[in-house]
This record gives structure tokens, C-alpha cells and sequence, in this order.
């Protein structure tokens, strides 16, 4: 090989170069614009394991009603208290999560993993009632009255517009989470659904 023919060889091997501004500029805007995509999905993503969470715990309570029935003459467990309106009607009761306690052996299943709370405490009239889910209990309270199970709710997530109505320390996400409430029927099935946009 030539001394002249190497120098050419040499001179038509591209030389190595570092990445242009403008390259740059594009390889970030398309990187921002992936994560403008995709951070929703992964955010809907999130609360929708939530809400199979959610619907999961509700599953649990379930249970623990079918056993506290058993052992108690077909009669559901009472609430511990009324949530009161202003002019002292109820106008729902958590559920009795003392007295299932013994069945379900898990109190982290009595909240939503929607609920945002410091400590998994809600304070109603002074008193800690300690879940995020609403109990039927002027449905159950006859079970004679209960001629299709299918149709009557008998766990049901509480909701930010009655939490904040109502004064409460802290609150259920479930409408941040797509506006999708989970109700859990009386013969066991869980039955999600919309909120209304004003809800």
C-alpha cells in the first residue's frame, strides 16, 4: 500500500463527532412529549389497582357479615353510630368495624386505599369511627325487607361531597379516582359506578 493511497483512505473515514444542539433539543422533546403520554396511563393505571384494592376489601367485609350472620341468628351487625345532618337525621352509618373485627383479623381492610388520611381516622361528632366505607344498616336492619339482595347495596365508599358537607377531618378519594364509586350488594357482588359531575 502506497504512502498516497493511506493518506486517502485516511481523509474518507468520517471523523467522529459530539451531538448538535438542535439534536439535543429534539431527543428532549420527544422524550417530554412520551412522558406527557404516559404519565396519565400510569396515573389511571394507579387507581385502578386501587379501586380492585378497594373492591377487594369490601369483598373481606363481606365475608365477615356472612360469618357475623351465622353466628348471630341471621341478624346483621349494628353500626356503631348514626352520622347526623345538622337537624339530626342520619344520614349514613359506618361499618361495624368493631364487631367484624374478630371474623376479618385486619383493620387496614375497613379503609380504601384511595382515602386520604393521616391516619386512617375519621372523627364524626367527637367520635373516631375508624373506616371509609358506609354500611346499609336501614336496609339490613329488617333483613325480612330484603326481598332482592341483588338490588340493595349493603357497603358503599363515602364520598368527598357528604364528607365535606359533613365536616369530616378527613376524606375518601373516590371521586378523584376517575369518579368511580364501588358499592358491594347485598348478595355479594360489587357493582361500580359513575359519579355525576356535580357529585
Amino acid at each position: 500500500m502506497t504512502k498516497r493511497f493511506a493518506v486517502r483512505r485516511q481523509r474518507a473515514k468520517p471523523a467522529d463527532r459530539a451531538f448538535t444542539l438542535i439534536e439535543l433539543l429534539v431527543v428532549i422533546a420527544i422524550i417530554a412529549i412520551l412522558a406527557a403520554i404516559l404519565f396519565p396511563v400510569f396515573a389511571k393505571l394507579k387507581e385502578r389497582a386501587k379501586m380492585a384494592n378497594c373492591i377487594s376489601n369490601q369483598r373481606q367485609i363481606f365475608f365477615g357479615i356472612a360469618q357475623y350472620l351465622d353466628d348471630n341468628n341471621e341478624r346483621y351487625p349494628p353500626p356503631p353510630i348514626p352520622m347526623l345532618n345538622s337537624d339530626g337525621t342520619a344520614w349514613g352509618f359506618p361499618v361495624p368495624q368493631q364487631r367484624l373485627l374478630p371474623y376479618v383479623k385486619n383493620k387496614g381492610i375497613f379503609y380504601c386505599p384511595s382515602t386520604r388520611t393521616a391516619g386512617y381516622n375519621y372523627i364524626v361528632s367527637g367520635v373516631n369511627i375508624g373506616t371509609s366505607y358506609l354500611y346499609n344498616w336501614d336496609a339490613v336492619s329488617n333483613p325480612a325487607t330484603i326481598t332482592k339482595p341483588a338490588e340493595v347495596w349493603l357497603l358503599d365508599e363515602m364520598w368527598w361531597d357528604q364528607v365535606h358537607s359533613k365536616g369530616m377531618t378527613e376524606y375518601n378519594s373516590a371521586g378523584k379516582r376517575m369518579r368511580i364509586r364501588t358499592q358491594t350488594m347485598c348478595d355479594g357482588h360489587y357493582n361500580p359506578w359513575k359519579q355525576m359531575s356535580g357529585w
